[in-house]
């Protein structure tokens, strides 16, 4: 079932047209794969893939560029996506996150956070990035 996800959702954009930087971080390295492929495909972007949180705050208080927007999934084992919420917060810093997870629910803003369900379709994830990218921009 995975090889048919990873190869529906191959890379689709040349590096020159690169518009976004995206943050992934899920504990699962086929989920990584199959949705960082997705994203790529579903967008102009250039996406860091992470299977622990902490490895995400590392890299976010080292680099000079911070992403565009961070997706995240919610329960990581003993970790949680909530912890990278905060800790981003605690830095100053204003990312937006997209939690991806598997828990059913509505998708959207709801208990303070913006989510979308595994598996992941194509239209929430359009949606819900546009949707978080133009709020952060506005502020």
């Amino acid at each position: 079932m995975f090889e048919f996800l990873k190869n529906k959702f191959s890379k689709g954009h040349k590096s020159e047209e690169l518009k976004y930087y995206f943050y992934l971080i899920d504990d699962e390295d086929d989920v990584l794969e199959i949705v960082s492929a997705q994203i790529e495909r579903t967008f102009p972007c250039k996406v860091k893939t992470f299977n622990k949180t902490f490895l995400a705050i590392e890299s976010l208080q080292q680099e000079t560029i911070a992403p565009d927007l961070i997706y995240s999934d919610i329960k990581m084992g003993k970790e949680s996506g909530f912890c990278i919420r905060d800790k981003i917060k605690s830095l100053g810093l204003n990312i937006p996150i997209l939690f991806i997870t598997g828990l059913v629910g509505d998708e959207g803003f709801a208990n303070g956070y913006w989510s979308i369900n595994k598996p992941v379709s194509t239209a929430s994830l359009k949606k819900y990035t546009y949707e978080l990218l133009s709020s952060a921009a506005s502020k």
